[in-house]
């Protein structure tokens, strides 16, 4: 709380999976962010929650309302910075029930599958003819949540 008061972000972020695909860590920073979050609406801050699943579980597309394009030299880039600065992760004590190998290996391939989940729903024509680069040329999407305050702390509140 101290920190938030501190910075006074108008967007935080926070793990928000579902409690039974999880390690406790997940679940015990969600619940943390809940409890910053619930000293820091007392004084008033108007801010936003982007909750985030990574390699525990994923978003279906129904379940999240931002979808940021990816490009595969973010993709290189994403791995790349995995490698050098979380070295402590390239063998994770607790690896996915999926996959054995450096998380952001998994991370890149989950981005790819939500990319070919939306080109699939959307059409490759959409893709193709979009006017953004960006869009053009994305080889797969990052599925995020954003909510106010009071759903994220509802959803932490149903999980718990």
């Amino acid at each position: 709380t101290a920190l938030m008061t501190a910075l006074r972000p108008s967007i935080v972020t926070s793990a928000f999976d579902p409690t039974d695909s999880v390690p406790d860590t997940r679940l015990h920073s969600m619940l943390a962010v809940a409890t910053a979050l619930r000293e820091y609406r007392k004084l008033g801050q108007p801010h936003r929650v982007l909750g985030y699943r990574n390699i525990w579980s994923s978003f279906h597309p129904c379940e999240a309302n931002v979808f940021v394009p990816v490009s595969m030299t973010q993709l290189s880039i994403v791995d790349s910075a995995f490698m050098s600065c979380v070295s402590s992760q390239k063998k994770a004590s607790f690896p996915s029930p999926t996959f054995d190998g450096p998380f952001s290996e998994l991370s890149r391939d989950i981005m790819t599958r939500q990319g070919t989940m939306l080109k699939t729903c959307l059409g490759w024509d959409f893709f193709q003819g979009h006017p953004s680069p960006q869009i053009r040329a994305c080889r797969g999407f990052l599925f995020l949540r954003d909510m106010s305050s009071d759903e994220f702390l509802e959803a932490v509140r149903m999980r718990s």
